[in-house]
């Protein structure tokens, strides 16, 4: 069984898949940046207090994992699509 040739529509629905894809990237990297940011903010103006502290820093330790996720959901899902259509 031979593959079947892709048809302009398919080559523009791969282009889009894959701006969407970077699209996802990117809104991973802004949302971990506003943890972290929103995490700097909570400790510079609510002080010491232990409530506020955790807080703070579950926000700074959850921004790395964040953006990690989104890089590797990125790889992945750009690895799938290589596969499929090559």
């Amino acid at each position: 069984m031979q593959p079947k040739e892709l048809t302009l529509a398919d080559h523009l629905a791969i282009d889009r898949t894959l701006m969407a894809n970077e699209r996802t990237l990117l809104a991973y990297a802004r949302s971990a940046f506003a943890l972290f940011i929103a995490g700097l903010s909570v400790l510079k103006f609510f002080g010491p207090e232990f409530v506020f502290l955790c807080i703070a820093w579950s926000f700074i330790g959850f921004a790395p994992v964040l953006f990690f996720v989104g890089i590797y959901r990125s790889w992945r899902t750009h690895k799938k699509l290589k596969q499929r259509y090559q």
